[in-house]
């Protein structure tokens, strides 16, 4: 019987250890997938009337803009628009 129990907590205690190290793992993806350590490697994003910005056509000529950096937010207004040109 005793051989049973330890047999059966060394199982037990290796399913553990294996969740957890899953887990380890999957945390660490998601850091790595995390919009504050996005954009502290350099991104940021842009929002105008709380709206995050996706196109150049979402904006005109003097929309005021917000630009979202790691360690704050700039205000801005449009001064000239570039938008892509189609093929």
């Amino acid at each position: 019987m005793k051989q049973i129990k330890k047999d059966l907590f060394r199982v037990a205690e290796k399913y553990v250890g294996d969740r957890e190290q899953r887990l380890v793992k999957a945390t660490a993806a998601l850091d790595m997938l995390s919009p504050l350590r996005v954009m502290g490697r350099g991104f940021s994003y842009v929002t105008a009337d709380e709206k995050i910005i996706k196109k150049t056509s979402d904006l005109s000529v003097g929309s005021e803009i917000k630009l979202h950096l790691s360690d704050g937010s700039v205000k801005a207004k449009v001064t000239k628009i570039d938008g892509m040109k189609k093929k």
